[in-house]
């Protein structure tokens, strides 16, 4: 019984994700088609973690690389790189998430290709230590 106290004190701990709202969007020129269905983070004692999805229908004149808003926890500058994934819809390629400044997050393939393209659909997760 104890140990599962101790279960539930630690989830207690962590609290529920919490909802924010990231402006998506490309490092030049601007996307037609859009759609970013979820973004979550939590900050656990000085570690925020975060998930989101953005799917890019029509990329219009969008091109040369994909900023985001970070949460509402500014992060210890000395991050670059913050997370990983492949990206799902069409080559399965791998990209990068980083760190661009205090409140800007970024997603970069390790090919250099350009991440503002027609249907590309990312689901990330990041993580960085809180200022």
């Amino acid at each position: 019984i104890k140990a599962l106290e101790d279960m539930r004190l630690e989830r207690t701990a962590v609290g529920a994700l919490q909802c924010y709202t990231p402006n998506f969007r490309p490092a030049t020129g601007t996307w037609t088609t859009v759609n970013t269905s979820y973004s979550r983070y939590a900050k656990v004692n000085s570690i925020v973690f975060g998930v989101a999805r953005l799917y890019i229908g029509n990329a219009g004149t969008g091109s040369n690389g994909v900023f985001f808003d970070l949460p509402p926890v500014a992060p210890d500058t000395g991050y670059f790189a913050i997370g990983n994934r492949r990206e799902t819809a069409l080559t399965g390629w791998k990209f990068h998430v980083y760190l661009l400044n205090s409140t800007t997050g970024g997603l970069r393939f390790y090919n250099n290709g350009d991440t503002a393209t027609n249907a590309w659909d990312f689901h990330f997760n990041f993580w960085y230590r809180a200022a």
